[in-house]
């Protein structure tokens, strides 16, 4: 289950060396990764290395695509039965940026404590003072809002700075000193994820004089999280989930937020090793006979590997919302294809039927629609998905190497059938859809596959 992806744009002076460096600092000072650390700072070839320690692995790959290079590091660790990933990797080219990927093979929810240790990465990336900085000071620690920060608070929330990094706004209780959530703990944890800012009552009122309506800022202990192109997202307390905590809720909607922006272009190890491994294949095609089939058996085995891992990336999901907060109504028994596919559903029903309402806006039934639809916006997973495979088959009905990887990953199952290719989703034979494996000349076919594909799936109509 992916915990979270981030990313932290470098200076221009940023190179191969300090992402070296920042890296091997990192294993060495963090305990179960010490024996890693010393073994990689030892090796004199830094890519194309499987390291192993007690409880820990380490590989790392240097892969060169689109005038880009990218070094990658990926460090598994066994924790409590569950085993936890860190992706590092760095995109050198015009621009310099590292992107974060952690994943965990389970229930993230029974470790509380531990995106603490695993986020001390990222922290050292912006403590190396090679980190390109915004008005608003990326750092681990909170922001006060006064007479210096009041206006850029102020120009972000309503919209006049694009940032990608999200604030988390805490109000101060009235008559107390105190704050609804744990300023310097969160400052440490959501560093070069989110901005934290605290304000007393005085400065809270002249913050919203300032965004002039345009935004929401909450009063007495309130919270609210805002980020580009969304509305703010309003906490308290008594809405945190039974047995939960305000700073585990702040921290589970800031990484929902910024896994949905940095998830969308980030590259990963899987994509680039599966595209390299596309390549190769290529290359082989000049080689004997049982060369070739050995080059089909890795490229078999890899694609296997990425149908198993998007299942199990479901299967976790689903037990993820097992433990989620409790919602409107029950939800269905019935896997979902998609996390969030109920709540679309849901959605998409009551946006139809409060545009049949009309011109009735003063009824009870518009008040509570209205309502309802504005606080549930669409979790999109679907339509993401949907979009993807608009692109695959705008051309026809044909795929290339990684396009297959890529759909398969998406939870088809791919078999060839006489002239047709099979595609089957989610192991369910209910959905199933046939591409003609010879090139057309027009697109239609690739079209008409892909209205076959949203008519079966889609929640949305």
């Amino acid at each position: 289950m992916r915990v979270l992806s981030t990313k932290l744009k470098m200076e221009e002076c940023f190179n191969e060396q300090d992402f070296i460096d920042i890296v091997i600092k990192w294993l060495k000072k963090a305990g179960p990764y010490k024996s890693i650390g010393e073994q990689f700072e030892l090796t004199e070839k830094k890519y194309g290395q499987k390291l192993n320690a007690e409880y820990c692995d380490l590989q790392t790959q240097k892969i060169i695509r689109d005038k880009t290079t990218y070094y990658m590091l990926k460090l598994g660790q066994d924790f409590h039965n569950q085993n936890w990933t860190t992706e590092i990797i760095y995109a050198e080219t015009d621009s310099k940026i590292v992107y974060f990927h952690m994943d965990c093979s389970g229930d993230v929810s029974l470790f509380d404590e531990t995106p603490k240790m695993r986020t001390e990465v990222i922290r050292d990336f912006i403590n190396s003072g090679k980190l390109v900085q915004s008005a608003m000071k990326i750092g681990a620690y909170p922001i006060e809002l006064n007479d210096d920060t009041v206006n850029m608070v102020a120009e972000y929330i309503a919209g006049k700075v694009d940032n990608e990094i999200p604030i988390v706004f805490a109000s101060q209780y009235f008559d107390s000193s105190a704050y609804p959530i744990s300023l310097e703990p969160l400052a440490e944890i959501l560093s070069g994820t989110a901005h934290i800012v605290y304000s007393n009552n005085e400065f809270t009122r002249l913050l919203r004089d300032k965004t002039k309506g345009k935004a929401y800022v909450p009063f007495n202990g309130g919270v609210a999280i805002y980020s580009k192109n969304q509305k703010a997202k309003q906490l308290r307390k008594f809405d945190v989930y039974h047995g939960g905590t305000l700073d585990t809720q702040v921290v589970q909607e800031v990484t929902r937020i910024v896994n949905a922006q940095v998830d969308k272009t980030a590259p990963s190890w899987d994509a680039l090793v599966i595209a390299e491994q596309s390549e190769l294949l290529e290359v082989a095609e000049g080689l004997d006979e049982r060369a070739k089939r050995d080059a089909l058996r890795i490229e078999e085995l890899g694609q296997e590997n990425v149908r198993l891992k998007a299942r199990i990336e479901y299967l976790e999901a689903a037990l993820a919302e097992r433990n989620s907060e409790q919602r409107l109504i029950t939800k269905s028994d019935i896997p979902e294809f998609f996390d969030g596919e109920q709540n679309d559903l849901i959605v998409t029903i009551l946006k139809k039927e409060l545009k049949n309402c009309g011109d009735s806006t003063k009824t009870r039934k518009y008040e509570l629609l209205s309502n309802i639809v504005g606080l549930n916006p669409y979790i999109g997973n679907q339509q993401k998905m949907f979009e993807r495979i608009k692109e695959i088959f705008s051309d026809g009905e044909t795929m290339t190497a990684p396009e297959r990887s890529e759909i398969e990953k998406m939870g088809f199952e791919i078999s060839g059938d006489g002239k047709h290719y099979k595609l089957k989703f989610m192991g369910s034979d209910k959905y199933c859809y046939l591409l003609s494996k010879t090139p057309s000349d027009t697109n239609r076919g690739g079209k008409n596959t892909v209205a076959r594909i949203i008519d079966g799936l889609s929640v949305y109509k």
